[in-house]
């Protein structure tokens, strides 16, 4: 992976999260709800992506891999 691939990554991954954060995105909110992996926040009210991608990495290894794949496929590509 080449690094615009990767900062593509990262920004997609803040994007699915804040969105979900800021009730653009109900149905990620949920599913993330449902696995128990809360969505951190900055002070600034937007999503943390480093803390998310923590609390996702402490549930996603429980996971079934029906709800693994879940996960992986409303997360983005």
């Amino acid at each position: 992976m080449d690094a615009d691939a990767a900062k593509q990554s990262v920004e997609g991954l803040y994007g699915v999260f804040n969105d979900a954060l800021q009730g653009r995105s109900h149905d990620t909110l949920s599913l993330l709800n449902q696995i128990g992996a809360q969505i951190a926040k900055n002070d600034d009210g937007t999503a943390d992506l480093t803390g998310t991608m923590r609390h996702l990495s402490r549930v996603f290894p429980a996971l079934s891999s029906q709800n693994q794949k879940k996960v992986s496929d409303r997360l983005g590509p």
